[in-house]
């Protein structure tokens, strides 16, 4: 089915990906304040290292998607 945006324009969407960008950056930041020993607490090391990778990937995409322009397309394709 296609997505028809009537309430979204452009300058709308980029409002959005920059507020969920600097989201995305906060949370990535406060994660690098908390970084747990590796050594003394492997469990939790793993599980804040696969926390910090997920939005490193969210952030990339997000980056992605703004450069590329696909998300303005006012019609969307939905899988």
């Amino acid at each position: 089915s296609i997505m028809i945006y009537e309430y979204l324009n452009e300058e709308v969407m980029n409002d959005i990906l920059d507020s969920q960008m600097r989201d995305l950056e906060v949370s990535h930041f406060t994660l690098r304040i908390a970084q747990p020993s590796q050594l003394s607490d492997p469990q939790q090391y793993q599980q804040w290292y696969q926390q910090k990778m997920m939005i490193e990937t969210t952030i990339i995409r997000v980056r992605q998607l703004k450069e590329s322009g696909e998300l303005f397309a006012y019609e969307i394709e939905e899988e």
